[in-house]
């Protein structure tokens, strides 16, 4: 530990994720030192507490990947920046020696993972503007972290099982109403003028995740129930809003980007691997509606341009579904669609122009086959 150093560094070790978290507040530029297994586990961990890590750093003495977790990975020989915060995170084989490496390296501070690190510890930073019930029930390993400019708001009789993450930043809120029943690993983030509301009764599956990024609004009315695995995304001042008694199936994607809506009515059910998306337009599925497996509705997510003039032609007319349709497991709808009142669309169809009311429809594309029906769920 007396290895002669070439900088001045600042050296800390920490034993678990209060400490980590703790010692890292503030600091803008992180990197973590080891691409394995323990340092994926540390990486997990400092995302989790809404701290962005720049990237991994290595040796090009071993073989590690370019990329990892979307993040490049760095080979230090060949770093010549300084580096603000470095969190060390191997096995205790290799810890004291690429410690004693470390130190020829200009490292502002150096943040030592021990080998018996635990990530089991909760973690409450809480604002003044915040308020959690006596009534609600809290499991353990919870991380409820917010910045003195947001609030997270829990009301009576809510139940927040085993390692949910709820962090809101920069002015943001995050409303949690009475009787709620998070699962557990569920993540809720606000960040940037952001809010997440969950209205009463509202249960959320295992490992779902609610995020509102940018100026932008998820807001899940009372009675609503989310399947495992959920996925819920609304960035760049975009709304996404569940209305009462709505069911959503696993592994869902529902996402809106650059000044987007999704509206989903009262009493409709979507079943597992819906994947909806809209960018700079809207999508609307009105009341008692039944959406089946792998539905697909697209608007705008992807971008085209004339090759000669440059100028954008994605086509951006929003989606409208009626009250009371009925879709199919395994259908397409595209961008302008306006599926009226009533209707079924059969399976693997692929919609792309407008279903008149009380009508059947199939095929790709879709082609109405009766009209003047109806169907009971």
């Amino acid at each position: 530990l007396k290895k002669e150093r070439q900088f001045d560094m600042d050296e800390i070790i920490v034993g678990n994720s209060k400490q980590l978290y703790e010692k890292l507040w503030g600091i803008k530029d992180i990197y973590i030192y080891g691409a394995k297994t323990i340092g994926r586990k540390i990486y997990t961990c400092i995302e989790s507490f809404g701290i962005n890590v720049q990237g991994f750093m290595v040796s090009n003495r071993y073989d590690n990947c370019n990329m990892l977790f979307g993040k490049e990975v760095y080979r230090i020989e060949d770093y010549n920046k300084k580096i603000e915060c470095l969190v060390l995170a191997v096995n205790e084989n290799v810890l004291w020696q690429t410690r004693d490496e470390l130190l020829r390296y200009n490292i502002n501070k150096l943040i030592i993972v021990s080998p018996f690190f635990n990530l089991e510890e909760s973690i409450r930073n809480l604002s003044s503007k915040c308020k959690i019930s006596n009534k609600s029930y809290m499991g353990e390993q919870l991380q409820l972290i917010a910045d003195e400019t947001s609030s997270i708001i829990i009301d009576d009789y809510t139940i927040i099982n085993n390692r949910c993450v709820i962090k809101a930043f920069n002015n943001s809120h995050i409303h949690i109403h009475e009787g709620c029943m998070l699962d557990k690993d569920v993540l809720i983030s606000a960040d940037n003028m952001s809010e997440v509301n969950i209205n009463d009764a509202v249960s959320i599956g295992y490992k779902s995740k609610l995020v509102a990024l940018d100026n932008s609004l998820v807001n899940i009315k009372s009675k609503c129930k989310l399947l495992e695995q959920s996925n819920i995304t609304s960035r760049k001042k975009s709304d996404i809003l569940f209305k009462e008694e709505v069911l959503l199936g696993r592994y869902g994607i529902i996402s809106t980007y650059n000044s987007a809506k999704i509206n989903i009515g009262t009493k409709t059910t979507i079943y597992d691997y819906v994947y909806m998306v809209s960018e700079k337009s809207n999508i609307t599925i009105d009341k008692e509606c039944m959406l089946s497996y792998y539905i697909k509705l697209s608007v705008g997510s992807h971008r085209i341009k004339n090759i000669k003039t440059k100028e954008e032609i994605t086509k951006r007319v929003p989606i409208v579904i009626g009250n009371n349709v009925w879709i199919g497991i395994d259908v397409t709808i595209l961008s302008g669609c306006n599926i009226e009142d009533g209707s079924i669309v059969g399976a693997a169809s692929v919609v792309n122009n407008n279903i008149p009311e009380n009508s059947t429809c199939a095929g790709n594309t879709a082609k109405v086959l009766r009209n003047e029906v109806e169907w009971i769920r």
